[in-house]
């Protein structure tokens, strides 16, 4: 009878021992999701190192252009679809407002940067500024740490040929190979904005075919394309410069014009 007493105590005692093991082991894989989690999101999230406002977050698209100031002095345009890496090398560093205004008075699409106070001088350099900007929050960006991995691998594969610019003029393939036929419309009493909106468009690869002005003013810029397809890459490109959606209104007609871009006031504000 004894023995039986004591064999059920040792029994609880097993059992407590189990559960307490189990319960050990689930609040270490709890932990370990945890610390997993937090892992994922410290590198897919949002940079919260954007020290320009005029620097959206952005998410490059593994089928379009990603131009990218690295440095102070170096812009890279890296083109996935040519597997090429456009490097241009800046006469002056730019630093906050600078790069802003920099863009404004060359019509070049900036879409990130990567700033620090080292300096960029090749594309060995520019591997190793990137590596570092993952994880070294000390770097400015407006890109995901899972973005500049996505940059570095680019930077680093040996297929991807290095071409020195002569101008800093970035025209893409993409855009380029579409070959829409685009119009540039003064929507506002500026004079000349159209011709100069169209220098944008133009450094872009695309074709302007006409710059004119509109019937009417316009607060905000309007893009209206008239070709059916609604997946090219120079409408989204234009998207992402004027801050607005394609107003689509397909043809069955051929059309002269496939995309119209009316200027509004609010370029004034960028």
């Amino acid at each position: 009878m004894e023995s039986w007493k004591k064999y059920q105590r040792q029994k609880r005692s097993n059992t407590h021992v189990q559960r307490l093991v189990q319960i050990i082991i689930a609040l270490v894989v709890l932990l370990v999701i945890l610390a997993i989690g937090r892992g994922l999101f410290w590198f897919y999230s949002g940079s919260n190192r954007n020290s320009y406002s005029y620097f959206e977050s952005i998410t490059w698209n593994s089928d379009q252009q990603l131009n990218l100031l690295v440095g102070d002095s170096m812009l890279l345009g890296l083109d996935p679809v040519l597997k090429e890496i456009k490097v241009v090398h800046l006469e002056e560093s730019l630093r906050g407002d600078e790069l802003q205004l920099f863009t404004k008075q060359n019509y070049v699409v900036f879409d990130a940067y990567i700033s620090n106070e080292q300096s960029v001088k090749t594309i060995e350099d520019a591997k190793g500024y990137v590596r570092s900007a993952i994880y070294n929050d000390e770097f400015q960006t407006n890109i995901t740490r899972y973005q500049l991995y996505k940059v570095w691998r680019f930077l680093s594969k040996d297929e991807n040929t290095q071409n020195e610019q002569d101008s800093i003029m970035l025209p893409e393939s993409v855009v380029r190979e579409e070959d829409l036929k685009i119009r540039i419309l003064n929507g506002t009493t500026i004079p000349g904005l159209a011709n100069e909106q169209a220098v944008w468009v133009e450094n872009l690869g695309a074709s302007v075919i006409e710059v004119g002005n509109a019937e009417q003013t316009f607060e905000k810029t309007k893009i209206i394309s008239y070709v059916e397809d609604d997946n090219y890459q120079t409408l989204s490109r234009l998207e992402d410069i004027y801050e607005t959606e394609v107003d689509y209104r397909p043809s069955d007609q051929l059309q002269r014009v496939e995309v119209d871009v009316i200027i509004g006031k609010d370029v004034l504000l960028k």
